[in-house]
This record gives C-alpha cells, structure tokens and sequence, in this order.
C-alpha cells in the first residue's frame, strides 16, 4: 500500500521551526539543534512519475534506474525546467512544486542508501541543483524552499543520516553547501536580497543554524 508524503504540510512546519531559529549567523558543536529537522521519507514499492503541467513551454525529464524510485512534480506557470535523475540501489524520492515562472531544478539521486528531497520554488528565474549520493543504511534527506527572484542554490550531500532544511526568501541570494560523512545537521536561511554564499562544508555530525538577513 502507497503511502503519501503530504509536502505541503512538511514544508510548512520546517517553515516554522525556522522562524525560530538563532536570529544571526550562529553555529553548534556537539549538540542538538533547536528543531526536528528530519526530512520524512514515504513508503512506496517500485518506480513511478507524477509529473502535473499546467501553464506554457514547461519540460520535465526523469530518468529512473533505482529499483525504487518516485518523483512527484507540479509546475504550474511559464518556462520551467525540470530535470530528474534516480540511480542506484536504495530508493530515491523527489517531491518538486515550481510556481511563476522561469525555474529550474536539477536533481540527481544516487547511492545504497535512501534519499529524500522536498523542493518547493516560487517565484521567477530561481536554479536549484541537488546531489544526493547516499552510502550507509541510513537516508539523506533535504528540504528546501527558494521564494523571490534569481536566487540560486546547490546542495551536495554524500554520506549516511544527512539533513538539510535550506531557506531562501528574497532576490538574488546564492547558497552552496556541502554535507560530507554521516550525521551532518544544518538549517540554513537566507532573509532579503543579494545575501552571499558562506562556503558551509560539514564533514561529518556537523551542526549548524544559520540565519542570513538584509542585503542589496
């Protein structure tokens, strides 16, 4: 029996988590952060595509080679871009919602162990690129929510047990982090226009909440 994600409902409840947040550039060491950041990864047997279009010049290609792999897309607007692929032999799931117009997410899953992504892009000429290569038992998993106007965004994940839940509000905002090794926590917003990348690399049971505000 299919079990269903609700996104929405995820998405909005990281949201608020992070309004709680350290409210300046803040880091942690050997503790807890201050939220439950897992990223929940649904049930579901085999392969499957959702792909729902509504809008002009929208593409969307997955490619699916993992023995379980789902990807559920909804674009609705103008010229969005989507680009999905899933290998490898533990299962990958991408939850992607482009809105307005212009966006583009390239989204790449791989490795033994599960993945996860949520990605929710509103707005005009936002890019997000994921990289998930997972080794471990334990699953990779990756929330992420771009609002504004050419803002960009990649995420790498390899390793085991990685979480990410990355905000950006506003224009032009760019966001590169890296998590490497097994256990890395990090809650990332970035509040306003033109905020810079802060080179963030986590090699392993890293933890770290950020908050980036103002800007040009």
């Amino acid at each position: 029996m299919r079990q269903r994600l609700n996104p929405g409902a995820a998405l909005a409840t990281l949201a608020a988590a992070l309004a709680g947040a350290v409210p300046a550039i803040a880091q942690q060491h050997g503790a807890s952060l201050p939220v439950d950041i897992a990223v929940p990864a649904p049930a579901f047997e085999g392969r499957s595509v959702y792909v729902s279009q509504i809008g002009t010049d929208n593409a969307a290609t997955v490619r699916q080679q993992a023995a379980r792999a789902r990807v559920d897309a909804t674009q609705r607007g103008h010229g969005h871009v989507l680009e999905a692929t899933q290998r490898g032999t533990g299962a990958a799931y991408a939850w992607v919602r482009q809105t307005g117009t212009t966006q583009q997410a390239t989204i790449a899953q791989d490795g033994t162990a599960p993945a996860t992504l949520l990605l929710d892009q509103s707005g005009a000429g936002n890019i997000a690129k994921v990289d998930q290569a997972t080794t471990g038992a334990l699953y990779n998993g990756a929330a992420i929510t771009q609002a504004g106007a050419d803002n960009r965004l990649s995420l790498a994940q390899t390793g085991s047990d990685n979480r990410a839940v990355l905000t950006q509000q506003g224009d032009r905002n760019t966001m590169n982090p890296v998590q490497e090794g097994n256990g890395n926590r990090l809650i990332w917003t970035q509040h306003g226009n033109g905020l810079p990348d802060l080179g963030i690399v986590q090699q392993g049971a890293g933890v770290m909440s950020i908050t980036q505000t103002g800007g040009l």
